[in-house]
């Protein structure tokens, strides 16, 4: 079966698979019924499907460039089944709406962009890291579809994720990988104590950042890795414990936490993997501890070598 306003070759269903038309099988008592038919339905679809095919650059359905400038709504077209990084919108766009044949966002699609709001729909399977980031979008749902989240993939307030996800779960408001134990989110960043749950073992890149009510926070013994800008800008923390079972943190990890006073380390310096810039510009902190050895970072300012 051919479709009338594609011409793209599809299986005896309803919808075709290219363009999206959901009338192919419709029949007709006599032909001036299909005349009008394809008067009526057929060529005003058409027209707006080239249209908006003409505000893209598209090869084997993958989004190469967008051409759209100066338009806040941006409707991705029917068919496509990923966007690559330069398949990005311009500034002035606010709201992606993205069909449901989507499959995969590359890594820093929509970094930075002033998008507000965006729809993933149930199909979509794989976001890139940071391909959201920056983007000032209040609230996000992840379908049940998502087998992929990669780091920082967004930096929305509140992270909702639909029921049946084989891949991942939200506990204590962390987003958590099922294969690995990761936490990738704070599901709801307004939040003023947040406890990890037990079989974390490793916290993502920047998973806390801007959780700028947050004051208490429990990590538990389990957790072996910390990641860059796990803590980034969590501004009202005022005390963390690391357990003893840390064997790395990563650069940035404790970064512009203003109001951070104490930090105790439940281990000795040299038996963790420290990057050198883990702690930065936290300029209340009066006290690190490590395994019961304090240093007055008020007195003598903490630095690693």
């Amino acid at each position: 079966m051919k479709c009338p306003v594609c011409k793209t070759e599809c299986s005896e269903k309803q919808e075709c698979h290219q363009c999206g038309f959901s009338e192919l099988l419709t029949t007709f008592i006599n032909q001036d019924d299909a005349n009008n038919w394809l008067l009526d339905v057929v060529e005003p679809y058409r027209k707006n499907y080239l249209e908006n095919l003409q505000d893209w650059t598209i090869e084997d359905f993958t989004i190469k460039r967008c051409n759209i400038k100066g338009k806040k709504k941006i409707v991705v077209p029917y068919g496509v089944k990923k966007i690559e990084h330069d398949g990005s919108c311009d500034s002035k766009a606010t709201e992606i709406v993205l069909p449901n044949t989507i499959k995969q966002i590359e890594p820093r699609t929509f970094a930075h962009k002033n998008i507000e709001r965006i729809n993933i729909p149930e199909g979509v399977e794989e976001i890139g890291e940071y391909a959201f980031n920056g983007c000032p979008i209040k609230s996000v749902v992840l379908p049940s579809s998502i087998r992929f989240l990669g780091d920082h993939c967004f930096s929305a307030e509140h992270i909702t994720l639909a029921k049946g996800n084989e891949n991942y779960y939200i506990k204590n408001k962390c987003l958590i990988e099922k294969a690995t134990g990761k936490l990738l989110f704070v599901s709801d960043k307004t939040a003023t104590r947040i406890v990890i749950p037990d079989e974390v073992n490793s916290i993502g890149v920047y998973s806390f950042s801007h959780c700028s009510q947050l004051e208490s926070l429990i990590i538990p013994n389990g957790v072996e890795t910390i990641m860059r800008g796990a803590f980034f800008r969590c501004k009202n923390l005022k005390n963390i414990v690391f357990p003893s079972s840390i064997k790395s943190i990563e650069r940035y990890v404790v970064e512009q936490c203003y109001k951070l006073s104490n930090i105790y380390c439940d281990f000795y310096e040299e038996d963790v993997e420290l990057d050198k810039q883990w702690l930065d510009a936290c300029c209340g902190l009066a006290n690190l501890n490590w395994k019961n050895e304090w240093i007055l970072i008020n007195n003598e300012p903490y630095s690693l070598g």
